[in-house]
């Protein structure tokens, strides 16, 4: 029932957007309906959020970002759409750094590399988007 799950811990992140263990059990649960984009977007940021940097000003460092990347790069349109991010996070695997930028009291949070999106969460997603039409979950959670 992982759907069910998924509502379920929908309700949890809105009260708790920054919940690295909310965003684990929902990539849990996304896996389960097989829908991979959202459970590998959670299992990011649950990741940046216990292991990130906090940038000391966001605002700043999202304009410096935004320009650094040019107008072709997705990191100044989701500055000019949602206001500059409450919260940035930084975080080094390998050869790639990546920047997570959130927007808690709009629940939303953009992953980028090179100012170009990664992933994108809307915390308040819909359930009935979580499974692809032709899969059926194998297990409970």
């Amino acid at each position: 029932q992982f759907d069910e799950a998924v509502k379920i811990l929908q309700g949890g992140l809105l009260q708790d957007p920054a919940s690295a263990d909310f965003h684990s059990l929902m990539a849990t649960a996304y896996s389960g309906l097989q829908n991979d984009d959202k459970a590998t977007a959670h299992r990011l940021i649950a990741m940046i959020i216990n292991e990130g940097v906090t940038v000391e000003d966001p605002a700043a460092y999202a304009d410096a970002s935004a320009k650094k990347w040019g107008a072709k790069a997705d990191a100044p349109k989701f500055l000019a759409e949602m206001g500059a991010p409450e919260e940035i996070k930084t975080l080094v695997r390998g050869e790639y750094e990546t920047e997570t930028w959130f927007w808690w009291s709009k629940l939303r949070a953009v992953t980028m590399v090179k100012g170009r999106k990664v992933t994108e969460l809307h915390y308040q997603g819909d359930p009935a988007d979580a499974a692809p039409a032709d899969a059926a979950p194998t297990s409970t959670p």
